[in-house]
């Protein structure tokens, strides 16, 4: 999976004009930096400020409404930690969720738990055991769909920020907030709808694919085949390979996801996305509030 993120990352470098340094130069390229990273070196045992009980068992059962996830009718949630903007602002919290006493998934809520970001059924991104203790207390990060970091002691002045789902430090640069600001509650139907969207032959080609297309689309400004999320979602004909693009670090990190489904609660719209370069992990619903944008390809599509 590393290897191909990294792929990634170098398509995106070539559609630059600029010199960039890859994940692995990133170090080097801190060196060189005369500004510290954006976030200075903190007491990571600083105190957490207490949340008030909130409950979102309501929310939870309405998803058990959608096929994948009908087990978590009687599931329990609880707070795992808070989570920040790029700036430090507190702008989510992540969820456990468990069935029967076992782990079931995972919820990202707003931070008065009101509006749900994503959810899966996915282990909650978390450090693996090697780096565990490292970590600030509150530098975990929530920047979009799929986007969960972390800043980490180095042992010096300068922060490492680690992408909790790729295992890799990201490459200096300024981390871009995708998260909505949560917006008026509406009223969600009792009854998923599902939309299945079609499906590549090579999913991970057609990300690549798509990626490149992202940059073309930022330079050129190219309307076609490209659609604001919530706009897509809010379709009801799925019928080509769609890919959710969108900048992590301008020009250093993009993030592409494979759409495979849309689920439909009310006004609520969630898309079910997927990691093209590691089919077997588990699939993440996202909000289609995200201002991210869609790209269509018909390169591969079966």
């Amino acid at each position: 999976m590393g290897q191909k993120f990294r792929t990634l990352t170098m398509l995106t470098l070539l559609f630059t004009t600029t010199s960039i340094p890859t994940l692995a130069e990133a170090p080097l390229a801190t060196e060189r930096q005369a500004q510290p990273h954006p976030r200075q070196q903190t007491d990571s045992t600083s105190a957490v400020v207490q949340a008030p009980v909130i409950d979102i068992a309501a929310q939870v059962q309405r998803l058990s409404t959608i096929s994948a996830f009908q087990d978590w009718k009687t599931a329990t949630a609880q707070p795992v930690r808070a989570l920040h903007n790029p700036e430090g602002r507190q702008n989510a919290l992540l969820w456990s969720v468990q069935v029967s006493g076992r782990s079931a998934g995972y919820l990202v809520t707003s931070a008065d738990g009101q509006h749900l970001y994503e959810f899966s059924r996915a282990a909650i991104p978390a450090l693996p055991e090697q780096l565990q203790g490292r970590e600030l207390t509150e530098g975990y990060i929530y920047a979009g769909p799929m986007l969960h970091l972390v800043y980490l002691h180095t042992g010096g002045a300068i922060l490492d920020l680690y992408n909790l789902q790729t295992g890799e430090t990201l490459p200096w640069g300024e981390v871009i907030n995708h998260v909505p600001e949560p917006a008026a509650a509406v009223a969600p139907a009792t009854t998923a709808t599902e939309h299945a969207v079609v499906q590549s032959a090579s999913p991970d080609s057609d990300a690549l694919y798509a990626t490149g297309r992202a940059g073309q689309h930022k330079r050129n400004a190219s309307p076609k085949g490209v659609h604001p999320l919530q706009s897509y979602a809010a379709g009801d004909t799925f019928d080509r390979p769609s890919y959710l693009v969108y900048d992590a670090v301008p020009d250093k990190v993009t993030v592409t996801l494979q759409v495979t489904s849309v689920a439909t609660l009310g006004e609520l719209r969630y898309l079910q996305v997927r990691d093209p370069f590691n089919p077997e992990a588990e699939a993440v619903y996202i909000d289609s509030r995200f201002p991210v944008d869609v790209f269509l390809t018909a390169s591969s599509a079966t």
